[in-house]
């Protein structure tokens, strides 16, 4: 059992107040906001990269090594790693949109995958912008399959890709 002033609300709320400046302070002078070690994120997109390979079942992926796959790869794609983020991105976006189209429900899902391609497209990766028609222009002018996503599912991604994009731009 804890000591009572650990458990007290305010040790906390004054506890975390450290781990937020630190966290603040790292973005402020424009350093990368991810303190994970390049070779630990690298290794995950390997990880994944493979992992996807292996899932693949024919034209579809085998579901549990799917998802590990692609749990591997978002971790990599959020520390900033470029082909993370678009492998991430396209196979995402391709699996869900090819399966039955937007639904509410994975809206999360696609914000994820396109903001991931959306960063990648904007450091130049090749992949990324040949995925999708659009991915690195304005959210209101993207052509088809985009165009087909509900009303703002396009523009939130844009500028969470943007802003990932913008997070790790002294780290590449």
């Amino acid at each position: 059992m804890l000591p009572t002033v650990f458990r007290h609300p305010l040790f906390v709320v004054f506890a975390s107040i450290p781990l937020l400046a630190l966290s603040l302070a790292g973005n402020a002078t424009g350093a990368c906001p991810s303190p994970t070690a390049a070779a630990v994120v690298e290794a995950r997109y390997e990880r994944g990269r493979a992992a996807l390979e292996a899932s693949r079942d024919g034209e579809h992926f085998r579901t549990d090594a799917y998802r590990d796959a692609m749990a591997h790869l978002a971790f990599a794609a959020r520390n900033g790693h470029v082909a993370a983020q678009s492998l991430y991105g396209c196979t995402a976006f391709g699996v869900l949109f090819g399966n039955h189209g937007p639904v509410e429900s994975e809206r999360a899902d696609y914000v994820d995958a396109l903001g991931f391609l959306r960063s990648a497209a904007r450091a130049g990766d090749r992949a990324a912008l040949s995925c999708l028609p659009g991915i690195s222009g304005p959210a209101d002018a993207v052509g088809e399959p985009l165009s087909k996503l509900p009303d703002g599912w396009v523009s939130e991604a844009f500028r969470r890709g943007d802003e990932l994009f913008a997070s790790h731009a002294d780290c590449r």
